[in-house]
């Protein structure tokens, strides 16, 4: 008898189960133990919480802005692009910080659009996976962090995530267009840069300090330059889940042909500088050719949308950089 209870509440949770996944559409993320997840949806969201810069203006590139009740995590607005910002100041609530978890649930959203962190239930996370499911409401979040538990962060991680939010906020067409333009891009640089004889040897810095720390190539600014046609530093200095650095000896070594430095726009001149006077590095080609280059590191650390201005900036560097 024992065994046939067994049977029937299993029997029962599977055609459960069915009927929650033909009644609406589902999408594979991940959970807050960093394993994979499906999450079911029975309609496109109504009521969106967007946290961080690449949720935004991912939403808004997409047309989903008028669905976004409150945006946090914008520390300066002047890094949106300005086709953007007018989407963004019609929304009701916007901070600079992200939201605390009692805000969030105020707000009574349907979705929620932000990074791993966010949802990890550990210092400012506003809730577990478990916890927000339990209220109805989906969680979506970009991992991607300089690939700090992935092995590899690819640029088809990035457009993934482009395709997913557009299928949930139903806008799959405009998410398609826009991964068609970032592959069109990417095609058009690498044909460009392929007819002028070897790879560019590129040097990618996300710091500059006593010990320069660096994108090698099994992140995504450094899958970016790989499909650009450039040849990435630093494959030696892989290191998944810490940072990754190369000293100053062994830059001169390298001796590499082009170089892009990850900051904010206000800082490109003094970047440029700080790199170019550093001990040895007067004597780099790439200083002596003026091929030193800077690029908006929002656009590289889990950009969503915003990788297609990475693909842009690294393709014009790489073209002048030969």
């Amino acid at each position: 008898m024992l065994s046939g209870c067994g049977s029937d509440k299993a029997a029962s949770h599977d055609t459960e189960n069915k009927i929650k996944k033909t009644d609406g559409f589902s999408i594979q993320n991940y959970g807050s133990d960093m394993k994979e997840h499906t999450y079911y949806y029975k309609r496109h969201p109504q009521r969106i919480v967007s946290l961080w810069q690449n949720s935004l203006e991912t939403l808004i590139a997409l047309g989903a802005a008028d669905k976004i009740v409150a945006a946090g995590g914008i520390a300066n607005e002047k890094y949106l692009k300005p086709e953007h910002l007018d989407a963004y100041h019609k929304i009701s609530v916007r901070n600079r910080q992200v939201f605390s978890q009692e805000d969030v649930l105020l707000m009574k959203p349907d979705f929620i659009l932000g990074w791993l962190f966010d949802f990890s239930g550990k210092g400012r996370s506003i809730g577990t996976t478990d916890f927000w499911e339990k209220r109805n409401v989906n969680i979506y979040m970009n991992l991607m962090n300089g690939a700090e538990f992935k092995s590899k962060h690819v640029l088809e991680d990035e457009i993934k995530y482009i395709l997913d939010v557009g299928k949930i906020t139903d806008t799959e067409h405009r998410a398609a267009e826009i991964v068609n333009g970032i592959y069109t891009t990417v095609k058009e640089c690498k044909a460009a840069v392929k007819k002028e004889g070897r790879p560019p040897r590129v040097l990618i810095v996300a710091g500059l300090g006593k010990i320069i720390s660096i994108y090698t190539p099994r992140t995504l600014p450094g899958d970016i330059v790989t499909k650009l046609g450039g040849d990435v530093l630093g494959k030696h200095k892989e290191t998944i889940g810490e940072n990754e650095y190369m000293s100053m000896e062994e830059i001169r070594v390298s001796d590499p042909d082009v170089v892009f430095i990850s900051t904010v726009p206000e800082m490109y001149e003094l970047s440029t500088q700080k790199f170019c006077n550093l001990p040895g590095f007067q004597n780099l080609r790439c200083v002596k050719n003026k091929k030193v280059f800077c690029i908006p590191y929002y656009t590289i650390r889990s950009p969503g949308v915003l990788v297609r201005d990475a693909v842009t900036v690294f393709s014009e560097g790489l073209q002048k950089g030969r």
